[in-house]
Order: structure tokens, then C-alpha cells, then sequence
């Protein structure tokens, strides 16, 4: 019995091992998209709507400014794979206005601020000061699917030795 968990465990460690390498080195680095919009005399524009768009894969994502003016997204979130030197277009769109930047992905700095101005007032001061903002956990893509794989390795193991 001694002899057989000692077999399984030579098998599944290594399995298990390998598994979890190929996921990590798999995980791009968290690039944080990020900035804030405002008005021509620096009141935060709330529900602003800014569409990014990764010019080389054409995949966008699409997020809204908070109370603050503040919008946040991570370039991990395209669904496709993003590479340093990637230029992303944005657009900020807001009751009829629209403003179009570009920018470009540098992994070394770890996140891209853009901020825009609109060319119009809110006709007020805004008299809040924004949170500081919580990045968005980071999550291990395909850890469950590779835990199930392994669990499904023992059984058949541990059946196949009885």
C-alpha cells in the first residue's frame, strides 16, 4: 500500500508541478489602464464613456468613469494577448463630445495613464476628493481547469491500482 502512494505521488507531482509552471509562465504582467476626465475647469466628468482599443488585435473593452472622473481597466481584460509596444486608441465619449488619444504599452512602467479635458464647463467646482483607488484582484486564468485535470489523474490512478 506503502509502495503504491509513493508510485502515485511520483506520478502526480510531477503532473501537478508542470501543470502549475505552464500556468504561471503563461500570465502576462497586470498593465493598469487608467486616468481621469474633466471638464475645461477641472470639475470630474462622471459616466463618461471611454472605449479602448488595441490597435494591433483589435480588441476593445469598454468602462465608465466613477463619480471622481476616474476610469481604471487592465490591458490583461482585452481577451487577447497584449505585448509591450502595443498601441491602444482611446476614445472618450460624452453627450455628443468626443475625444480620441493614443498610447502605447511599456510593461517596464506597469500601467498607461491617459487623462482627457472636454471643451466645455460643469458650470462647478467639484468640492470631492477621489478614494484612493483599489487595483482589481489578480486571478490565476485556468488554475481550476488544471486542479480538475490533476484531481481526475488521481482517481484514475488510485482505480486503476485497486
Amino acid at each position: 500500500m506503502i509502495k503504491q502512494i509513493l508510485y502515485m505521488i511520483g506520478i502526480v507531482a510531477p503532473i501537478i508541478a508542470a501543470s502549475f509552471f505552464i500556468g504561471v509562465m503563461a500570465l502576462p504582467n497586470p498593465h493598469s489602464l487608467s486616468g481621469h476626465v474633466y471638464d475645461n475647469i477641472g470639475n470630474a466628468v462622471e459616466n463618461v464613456e471611454i472605449v479602448l482599443t488595441n490597435e494591433r488585435t483589435n480588441a476593445q473593452m469598454h468602462v465608465k468613469t466613477n463619480e471622481f472622473g476616474e476610469y481604471q481597466e487592465d490591458a490583461y481584460n482585452f481577451g487577447s494577448a497584449y505585448q509591450n509596444g502595443d498601441t491602444i486608441h482611446y476614445y472618450a465619449r460624452y453627450k455628443g463630445y468626443k475625444i480620441e488619444k493614443i498610447a502605447t504599452i511599456d510593461i517596464s512602467k506597469g500601467g498607461t495613464k491617459t487623462n482627457f479635458v472636454f471643451p466645455f464647463s460643469l458650470g462647478f467646482v467639484t468640492p470631492r476628493q477621489a478614494p484612493v483607488a483599489t487595483p482589481k484582484p489578480f486571478k490565476i486564468p485556468g488554475f481550476e481547469s488544471v486542479l480538475c485535470i490533476v484531481v481526475l489523474i488521481v482517481v484514475a490512478l488510485l482505480k486503476r491500482r485497486r
